[in-house]
């Protein structure tokens, strides 16, 4: 957000350089303890404060940044109010656009910057977000839409599968075979890199190298419904972590850290200046010893993978939903199944196919599908009885 606002800036020819982009714990001096340094007593002093994926609010930290903002500031939340809610309580976006009293100061952008509306994803993202859910017109995209496409997954979970099912379905393991087969750009550059490793004393040479690598890597990513089962991330994980390590023809074993690892971050480190969500990729460097180090974009040095807690990082080919949000790729494989039907809603499958730009893939059951459509997720944060 803070590139691309400076570029609208330096492009309308306004002298003004922004602060450093921050988090809003950050903002507001939230530490270990919870509580904010900033609140309605020592207010910030930002004019105008701008809160991008503004749907991932929850109730708590909302009433802490407003409370915070000083009298006569602007707040500005930008987001998607039919994505996911946060992981925390409440719907804060959802609710504030749904109050008449706020309507006046309530814009709502219609132009999608990554798809257009009248393409595959664009139809599919329109008929998934209708209070009325039109079954067939989602399967009718799902089949002739050249930019859409559904791969019924062979569960070994008790359900009723038509003889199309059966006949349409694949192996787990012959999908993610077929799944890994598109990050073969991504491991082709990686390889290369091994035998030219990165030069970690040329700064320009480790951000152009990361900036590559984040473009090709960015072109396909694995997008899960949760965590465990046939079908998330975690099992995805290890089987492509596997079909890696084979491909460089490096050693197959336990070890955590591996040349070429696609990784995310999952808590901020302030110390490392690292964030939520945040990739970096594992690389062997030009060094004597031949280290392994993390490089992540816009940074010019790597850091050592000691001084990653493997519990704050997780391999990065396949990741959940929610932790997708506010990233965009050129073409997502979506993948669930029954064993996720608690986890299942139309804001969890809407965000996941809104995240590509140029294809969809949904790897899953008929039955999964068809119950996420149609689960509208009801949280209410109580907001509307305040106006």
């Amino acid at each position: 957000m803070q590139e691309s606002l400076q570029a609208a800036l330096d492009d309308a020819n306004v002298e003004l350089q922004l602060q450093e982009a921050k988090t809003i714990h950050r903002l507001l001096g939230i530490g270990r303890t919870g509580r904010p340094r900033y609140d309605a007593n020592n207010p910030l002093g930002e004019d105008i404060i701008i809160v991008d994926e503004a749907s991932m609010l929850g109730v708590e930290l909302a009433n802490y940044l407003v409370s915070a903002v000083k009298p006569g500031a602007r707040l500005i939340l930008l987001g998607d109010a039919n994505q996911l809610a946060a992981v925390d309580a409440g719907a804060v976006l959802a609710d504030l656009c749904r109050i008449p009293l706020l309507q006046p100061i309530h814009a709502e952008l219609t132009e999608s910057r990554r798809f257009s509306a009248e393409s595959g994803i664009g139809k599919l993202a329109t008929q998934i977000n209708k209070a009325e859910t039109n079954l067939q017109a989602i399967w009718q995209l799902l089949r002739q839409d050249a930019a859409l496409s559904f791969q019924y997954v062979n569960t070994l979970q008790a359900e009723s599968i038509s003889n199309n099912e059966i006949k349409n379905s694949l192996s787990k393991e012959k999908i993610i075979s077929r799944i890994s087969d598109n990050y073969q750009s991504y491991v082709n550059k990686v390889r290369n890199l091994l035998e030219n490793p990165i030069e970690k004393s040329v700064p320009e040479s480790v951000k152009n190298t990361t900036t590559s690598l984040m473009e090709v890597f960015n072109q396909f990513r694995i997008l899960t419904a949760g965590h465990n089962g046939e079908w998330g991330d975690h099992y995805i994980n290890n089987y492509l972590t596997q079909w890696h390590l084979a491909e460089l023809k490096l050693p197959l074993g336990q070890n955590t850290w591996f040349h070429g690892r696609p990784v995310m971050v999952l808590q901020n480190n302030y110390e490392l200046g690292l964030f939520n969500g945040d990739i970096g990729f594992c690389l062997q460097t030009s060094d004597e010893r031949s280290q392994l180090e993390v490089f992540f974009e816009n940074k010019t040095q790597g850091i050592a993978v000691n001084l990653l807690n493997e519990e704050v990082i997780a391999t990065a080919y396949a990741m959940t939903i929610h932790k997708s949000q506010g990233s965009e790729f050129d073409h997502v494989a979506i993948t669930f199944d029954n064993s996720h039907a608690r986890l299942l809603s139309k804001e969890l499958i809407y965000t996941a196919v809104t995240r590509a730009k140029k294809q969809v893939t949904i790897y899953s059951t008929k039955h999964a599908l068809e119950k996420a459509v149609q689960t509208p997720t009801e949280r209410h944060t109580g907001l509307a009885l305040q106006f």
